[in-house]
């Protein structure tokens, strides 16, 4: 479902972050609080998302970010400014129960690590730590076994579309026709 007003929100707000007319918060606060079910907003939200830095710059512009993301968020835009649905399936984030398992583990390292350490068992030690070390290699990869198979749903490379033609197609649209 399309929410044309969300999507004019979303494309003029993110426009202004991007060129540094409004800090990043500005656009945070009101990824927070959109309402919509148009998952082309939410994806820009999310997007937006990742600039959400204390040690980083208040502001964004040419100078702050990499021409690749620059370029992303004109992709973003464009797509927002469109009457195409969203295709992409959800990210696949860790979930909690992967966030749980890694952590848990870290924990259970940790504490037999210091019990162990304590008792002067140096074998057993480093045998615990190392399978620690091992359980949160296996979550990373399957984490990112996750995010190569989401990639490989659409064409990546020119996301929000899903597909190269689409991308095409809206760039030679007259701006009249896209909803500024």
């Amino acid at each position: 479902m399309i929410d044309r007003k969300a999507r004019n929100e979303a494309s003029a707000l993110l426009r202004q972050m991007m060129s540094g007319r409004i800090e990043i918060w500005d656009f945070l606060g009101w990824a927070e609080t959109v309402e919509t079910d148009d998952r082309g907003v939410q994806a820009a939200a999310e997007f937006g998302a990742q600039f959400d830095d204390d040690l980083g710059p208040d502001r964004l512009g040419r100078r702050n970010t990499p021409r690749s993301t620059r370029r992303q968020a004109a992709r973003i835009i464009l797509f927002l400014r469109s009457d195409r649905e969203y295709e992409w399936p959800p990210f696949p984030y860790c979930g909690p129960m992967d966030a749980l398992k890694g952590f848990g583990s870290v924990l259970a390292c940790l504490g037999s690590a210091f019990a162990m350490l304590v008792a002067g068992i140096n074998a057993i030690l480093l045998s615990i730590v190392g399978r620690g070390a091992l359980t949160l290699f296996r979550l990373s990869r399957e984490s990112r076994r996750r995010r190569l198979a989401w990639e490989a749903t659409g064409d990546y490379f020119v996301w929000p579309y899903f597909r190269h033609e689409d991308l095409c197609d809206d760039k030679r649209l007259p701006s009249s026709r896209s909803h500024s």
